[in-house]
């Protein structure tokens, strides 16, 4: 896990390195990492990442069920690099309550979203 401290301390990053965790490990680190922010004595958002599309695991249904275990683990915002469309996109959103990160690929390559587009 890489935590960094920004050059103004409002905001930060964990990344969880490995590829695709088994869930329940994944959880655990989350939390982890969770926990050693919430001690850094500085405000630092959390960010947690389901790595399935990027992997080559094409599971709707295993990325929204770890990002709603990220979410209960602490984590402030969620990152799904890879999605397939815009319909998955907002079944993302629509299944979470923190704000979701995407990395477009494919035909989303060159997209240009907006809210209203991902709205539910």
């Amino acid at each position: 896990m890489i935590a960094t401290r920004p050059a103004q301390p409002s905001a930060g990053t964990i990344v969880v390195l490995g590829g695709i965790q088994p869930f329940e490990a994944a959880v655990e680190r989350v939390g982890a990492a969770v926990e050693a922010a919430r001690g850094l004595g500085f405000p630092f958002t959390p960010t947690a990442r389901a790595d399935n599309y990027l992997y080559g695991v094409s599971d709707l249904k295993d990325t929204i069920r770890r990002l709603q275990a990220f979410e209960a683990a602490g984590a402030d915002v969620l990152y799904a690099p890879g999605l397939p469309d815009t319909n998955a996109i907002r079944e993302v959103c629509r299944s979470v309550g923190r704000p979701v990160n995407v990395l477009a690929g494919g035909a989303l390559r060159s997209s240009v979203f907006s809210g209203e587009v991902l709205s539910p």
